[in-house]
């Protein structure tokens, strides 16, 4: 089980974002790089348990979130996470078409920040 501290560490990281700082611009941040917020990112995760590669480590899924929000050039992106072009391009389209595959699409568009359980008892109804 993921937690969205998880995705909250690995994506200041990518930012480059002081972990004391503030963490509204942390958040903004964090949207605007990879257009979700860690909470979702951890449900995503969780829900993608069965279907992605034994091998994957988090930070795969933000690969993915971030060429999809971003679409910039496989070296830039590759270049941002610190990885070289094959190895972003291979985990990049793996996580792609995983997500793809979710039977459930999760849309935000309110700033509120819920809670994973809450989401997911929504997600149920």
């Amino acid at each position: 089980m993921a937690s969205a501290k998880t995705f909250w560490n690995l994506g200041h990281k990518i930012i480059k974002h002081n972990e004391n700082g503030s963490i509204c611009v942390g958040y903004r941040k964090f949207r605007a790089l990879f257009g979700t917020t860690p909470v979702i990112c951890a449900i995503a995760w969780d829900m993608l348990l069965v279907s992605r590669p034994p091998k994957s480590r988090h930070e795969h899924l933000l690969w993915a979130l971030l060429l999809l929000k971003r679409y910039s050039t496989e070296s830039l992106n590759a270049a941002l996470v610190g990885v070289n072009e094959k190895t972003f391009r291979k985990w990049s389209l793996i996580f792609i078409h995983v997500l793809s595959d979710l039977p459930v699409v999760i849309e935000a568009r309110s700033k509120k920040i819920f809670s994973a359980q809450v989401v997911l008892n929504f997600l149920l109804l």
